[in-house]
This record gives C-alpha cells, structure tokens and sequence, in this order.
C-alpha cells in the first residue's frame, strides 16, 4: 500500500519497495497546523494502521512520542532536527524510548553538510521528480529587502506557509 502525507510543504510518496513513510516538516509555530499536529498524533495508527518504516525527523517532542509508538519492527529513523524543542526553556523528554528497543528501531542523527559532495547526485536524482511533479513544494514569497526582516518574524511566529523566500529584485 501507498501513502501520501501532507505536513505543511513536506510531500512524500512511499517508496516502490512499499515502506510506508512520514515526512514531517516544521509546522509547530503555526497555530493551525500545531491543531493538525495534535490530531495526527491521536490519529497517527489510522493514517499508518500498518505502522510507519521510515520517519524523517524534524520535529521532536509529542510528535517523535507518537511516531515511536507506532514504528514497525526494524524502522528507521532519520533525525536532522527537533524544531519543537529549540526555543523552549525546558526541553520536553521522550517517554517512549523502550520501543526503540522492542522494535529494533535505528535512529541516526545527520547534518547536510557531512553530504554535500552528493549535492550534484542528488539534483540529478530529485529534478527530474520535481519536473515530473512527483515532489513539489510551497514557497511563501515577500517582495523587497524592507520586509526580510518582517519574514524572519514570521517564519517564528507561523504567519507563513511553505517555504520562506525574499525577493529582492525581479531582475
């Protein structure tokens, strides 16, 4: 079975090998998608009744809790991030950590510049899915340098969706 998950501008179609995944991208600072975010967590076994393979993760807290829960036996992880965590004073714990045990799952922490020497691998790789319009993103755009510094705000605040960009110039 495929799946097809929406979390803000993330998209990700499930590999032909029939892992089902999850892509969750930052959304904690946008009050609507925090809502979709509590959902998903109480919903998250019927989005994934067979349970999840693969999980990127971005997030942290409640949501890595509910993810945990519903990995399959031998799932991975893929941390890059924990965008819920970053600006609270006490860092929430995660209280389901004996299922990584049970499960078998791996989670492997990663930064993008330990693999930017696959930069060009991967743009030939992604491009032609992106063209194809198998991946797509959102972007948010704000025209004009005098309004950076209101779209750094928002990008905290939640007042964008997708992608934040500046544009400077048309030129």
């Amino acid at each position: 079975m495929r799946h097809l998950i929406e979390l803000r501008t993330a998209y990700f179609d499930s590999s032909p090998l029939g892992s089902r995944a999850l892509l969750a991208v930052d959304f904690a600072g946008v009050p609507e998608l925090r809502m979709f975010c509590r959902y998903f967590i109480i919903h998250v076994q019927w989005y994934f009744p067979e349970g999840i393979d693969i999980y990127f993760e971005n997030i942290g807290g409640k949501m890595l809790d509910a993810v945990i829960l519903n990995m399959r036996f031998d799932g991975r992880i893929a941390a890059c991030g924990m965008i819920s965590q970053y600006n609270l004073n006490q860092p929430e714990g995660v209280h389901n950590l004996m299922h990584i045990v049970y499960k078998q799952i791996r989670i492997q922490g990663f930064v993008v510049f330990k693999y930017f020497h696959l930069y060009s691998k991967f743009l030939d790789f992604v491009v032609p899915l992106i063209t194809e319009g198998k991946i797509f993103y959102v972007e948010d755009i704000v025209e004009g340098l005098e309004n950076a510094p209101k779209a750094l705000i928002g990008l905290f605040s939640g007042s964008n969706f997708g992608k934040q960009v500046v544009l400077v110039s048309k030129k």
